[in-house]
């Protein structure tokens, strides 16, 4: 039985993530470089959209990459190709009053493939960069120097945008779509590529239990089905995986990457989504899985910030320092045990968080 463990969390349609997270590492990741890509699902909670991973499978997947780059030098233009015609294709649509629904949604089924197919070249720009620094740092031969320095140019210069910029179109094709169907932009939210076509080209919609259901409920989508909690560890165990363990709530304390030093006390808000930005008060202790920049208002009135993912130059870690916050990124269990209400401290000098009172 093979262990699916959290990858990443992201507040985005679920249109967006069907075609990042499935098709795009499914399919277009596999059609790219012939290789498989580890098993990834989804799980719906909280308002967002988090992965799992057979992170088991992953050494073999990254040993079959290296020897990919080392012998297809040729199709690494293509990586760069991707990222542009998909972000030139989100800055340059626009619709007016005039476009129609079905208009849009012929839009909507254009961004899905550039989003889905530019997923490879996300990965690339950023995954392969770093197999590289730890080739080297376990003293064996790396990646050619040429290759890494234009992965990370086009890194810097698309990569680290267009995952953000490609969710943003989609909200807004959701936005316009919503105005023309009488339908609730945050509904959309919930909605798979085929279910918003039967909306918008065949007049369908989907029941409203069914809806308030995946709003209210943990559901999973696999495969291009969507499988609601008391069914999911049956399905997964049917195809030889299963979830990793809940973590213990005996944890009084959590460890992770200094971005910005300083200490803080304060109760715990959790911030997954849009939606849930007012719940940040004053003084609050910001706990996310990571943050962006719509996530910016709360920020400002948080007095640190602690993410689950992250890198030294994350949003978080970006904005921390440029707030003089404190900050601890890459604990990958923050939101797991730091709850609502919690009183925690915040020490970036040791990058620490403890845990004060738990009662709330």
């Amino acid at each position: 039985m093979k262990d699916l463990k959290k990858f990443l969390t992201r507040d985005a349609p679920l249109v967006a993530l069907e075609h990042w997270w499935y098709k795009g590492f499914t399919v277009h990741l596999k059609e790219f470089f012939n290789i498989a890509f580890p098993k990834v699902i989804i799980i719906g909670k909280n308002d967002t959209f988090t992965s799992y991973l057979d992170y088991g499978s992953m050494p073999s997947f990254t040993t079959k990459i290296i020897s990919w780059f080392k012998k297809n030098k040729n199709k690494t233009k293509e990586i760069h190709t991707r990222l542009i015609d998909g972000l030139s294709f989100f800055r340059k649509t626009k619709v007016s009053s005039k476009t129609t629904a079905k208009e849009i949604f012929q839009l909507l089924s254009e961004a899905k493939e550039f989003f889905s197919k530019a997923c490879v070249a996300v990965f690339a720009v950023h995954r392969i960069p770093i197999i590289h620094n730890q080739l080297i740092e376990e003293g064996k031969k790396g990646f050619d120097e040429t290759l890494i320095k234009q992965l990370v140019l086009w890194r810097e210069k698309e990569g680290n945008v267009f995952f953000n910029e490609g969710v943003d179109f989609f909200n807004y094709l959701l936005k316009e779509i919503a105005n023309r169907t009488n339908y609730e932009m945050q509904s959309l939210k919930y909605l798979t590529f085929n279910e918003i076509k039967d909306l918008v080209i065949h007049k369908k919609q989907l029941p409203k239990n069914e809806l308030e259901k995946r709003k209210k409920s943990v559901f999973m989508f696999i495969e291009g089905v969507i499988i609601y909690e008391k069914d999911i560890n049956k399905l997964l165990e049917k195809k030889g995986f299963r979830l990793e363990k809940e973590l213990s709530n005996d944890i009084q304390q959590i460890k992770g990457s200094i971005a910005n030093k300083g200490y803080a006390k304060g109760k715990v808000t959790s911030l997954f989504s849009r939606t849930q930005l007012n719940k940040v008060k004053e003084g609050n202790i910001l706990v996310a899985p990571m943050t962006f920049q719509w996530a910016l208002p709360a920020m400002k009135k948080a007095s640190a910030f602690v993410t689950d993912e992250g890198g030294i130059t994350c949003h978080a870690a970006i904005l921390s320092r440029e707030m003089n916050k404190p900050c601890i990124i890459g604990t990958k269990i923050a939101t797991d045990i730091l709850k609502d209400g919690m009183e925690v401290e915040v020490d970036a000098n040791k990058g620490v968080v403890r845990i004060i009172k738990t009662k709330f």
